[in-house]
């Protein structure tokens, strides 16, 4: 599913990229990298890890599951904009710190 797709993009490549650009140091393990986005205002780390659970139902649902499977498409969709927003959020982030490397 693209939703779990996603999530993991975000976390393994989105995440401590961006610390590390921000921070200018190596990347950062991945609850290292949840923490600072944490404290910068970016996510919260309690609500990452629902989301990184939901991932995770998709992996151990099968199809002879039916309602347990419907169950987690229906809380994916409503996760969704979180994820989107997160992002957004950290564009925003950089492109505040960085906005020479946004101008034409």
């Amino acid at each position: 599913m693209r939703f779990s797709r996603l999530q993991d993009i975000m976390g393994a490549q989105l995440f401590p990229n961006a610390v590390a650009c921000l921070e200018m140091e190596d990347a950062p393990g991945s609850r290292d990298a949840l923490d600072r986005l944490e404290a910068w205002g970016l996510l919260t780390v309690s609500r990452w890890y629902t989301v990184r659970g939901l991932r995770n139902n998709f992996t151990h649902v099968y199809d002879e599951d039916e309602r347990r499977l419907a169950d987690s498409i229906n809380d994916s969709l409503l996760e969704t904009p979180y994820l989107l927003e997160v992002q957004g959020a950290i564009s925003a982030y950089v492109k505040d710190r960085f906005p020479r490397l946004f101008t034409a």
